[in-house]
């Protein structure tokens, strides 16, 4: 009698528990009052999915160790297999029953006998299980009270996971007065009013830089300042590959000093043979086009030395980078700029593009100092989009800085532009509106 009523009240107790924490302690500990064990071990999930939840006498088990793994093993070796106990939610085995890879899995435990109890529900399926070692086989009776135990343990775990469900359920679910509330607060921030806006790259760029470039076909053959270095009209930046130039100009002097040599030769002849005039006429047109071909190759050469075209700092990325590099004429090779001298070019890619307000000023935060805010004054927006050299369409915006003392000429950041007053939801909506039109072709 005493047993039944232990039994009835670990059933009472598993129902009512509040959590399946509190449920998987009451199984791996209180069973023991019924039936006795070395240890308990409950476990979680299915063939799939199956994790271990609570450990009898409230030790842990670690979740990824070896011991685990094995244990995961036999559980869906003898428990969960669609090949093995198909049928049967409680399953004893004696240590003869299992398998060599299993007995040596256990080798270093006195068990004597396992049961494994499978809580599964028709509605739910299989929901966890009970791993049970025994220190003794177990009897008969043990046997009946721990099939009724598990049909309760496997009904108080599937209340579980139904209030589990419920409560999540719950929080989706409002009363008629919380969603009347969330309606009116979503409408007051749907027509909330906000300025338009875009967020752009922006760069703080030399307002009048003086551009140096490549005077003729060629080589970069030495660069012979630094970024950022200090400069004066006319110092020399970088000096042109000249050796060929030179093998050119030699060239052309010595076909020119030949042409001249023979030229006078056949002056004399004609003194004799006035029929050797019409020779001299043809190698003066040609003394003349040698002529301005070493012209030419001489003033080439008078060029190789690039010089800076007004005092400043000379802007550009790496000396590595353009020395030794094959130059087009007119090829930008760097710039020469105040360094005080600055202005904030943004550009905005031609798909963002809002009406912007010119005498609203713009913000923007250099990436050197993204904490600290600063103003910019418009003062030209690009009438329209070019390229840049990265390949994107863009809208050019000029501002000027009024605390531009302390930019370098090259930070880049993020300037936000400002339009026209309107709605949140608008603002909002906005642009996947273009895009879907867009995509939808009207």
């Amino acid at each position: 009698m005493q047993k039944a009523m232990q039994l009835l009240a670990l059933q009472k107790q598993a129902m009512m528990a509040e959590k399946i924490d509190a449920l998987g302690f009451i199984m791996v500990n209180q069973t023991f009052e019924l039936v006795p064990y070395d240890h308990a071990i409950f476990w979680l999930g299915d063939l799939s999915s199956l994790s271990f939840k609570n450990v009898s006498g409230n030790l842990e088990l670690e979740k990824n160790s070896d011991y685990a793994g094995r244990l995961k093993k036999i559980i869906k070796e003898y428990a969960l297999s669609s090949s093995r106990h198909s049928d049967s939610k409680i399953i004893t085995l004696a240590m003869n029953d299992l398998s060599d890879d299993a007995r040596r899995a256990l080798d270093n435990e006195e068990i004597k006998a396992l049961t494994l109890m499978v809580f599964e529900t028709p509605q739910e399926g299989k929901l966890g299980g009970l791993w049970i070692a025994h220190d003794k086989p177990v009897g008969e009776a043990e046997k009946v009270v721990l099939q009724d135990l598990q049909e309760s343990y496997a009904s108080a775990l599937a209340l579980q996971h139904l209030r589990a469900a419920k409560s999540l359920a719950n929080r989706f679910i409002l009363s008629s007065k919380k969603r009347m509330i969330i309606a009116v607060i979503l409408l007051i921030a749907a027509l909330f009013p906000v300025r338009l806006s875009v967020t752009a790259p922006a760069e703080i760029i030399s307002k009048n830089p003086g551009v140096v470039v490549g005077q003729f076909n060629g080589i970069l053959e030495t660069v012979l300042v630094q970024p950022g270095q200090e400069v004066k009209e006319g110092e020399i930046l970088a000096v042109m590959e000249s050796q060929s130039l030179e093998t050119k100009r030699n060239a052309a002097f010595n076909e020119l000093d030949v042409s001249r040599t023979k030229l006078s030769q056949l002056r004399r002849e004609a003194l004799r043979n006035p029929e050797k005039k019409a020779e001299i006429e043809q190698l003066k047109a040609d003394i003349a086009t040698k002529e301005i071909e070493y012209n030419f190759a001489q003033n080439q050469l008078t060029r190789t030395e690039i010089k800076a075209p007004r005092d400043g700092v000379a802007i550009f990325s790496d000396v590595s980078s353009l020395e030794g590099r094959p130059i087009t004429a007119g090829e930008q090779i760097m710039q020469v700029a105040n360094p005080v001298d600055t202005q904030l070019l943004a550009r905005i890619p031609a798909d963002a593009l809002v009406p912007i307000k010119r005498d609203v000023p713009l913000s923007f935060y250099l990436n050197v100092n993204p904490l600290v805010g600063y103003d910019a004054q418009i003062s030209s927006i690009g009438y329209q989009s070019s390229i840049d050299p990265d390949g994107l369409l863009t809208y050019k915006v000029r501002a000027q800085i009024p605390q531009a003392k302390d930019m370098r000429i090259g930070w880049k950041g993020t300037a936000k532009l400002y339009g026209d007053w309107s709605i949140l939801s608008y603002t909002i909506l906005r642009r996947p509106i273009a895009a879907f039109r867009e995509f939808l072709g009207f």
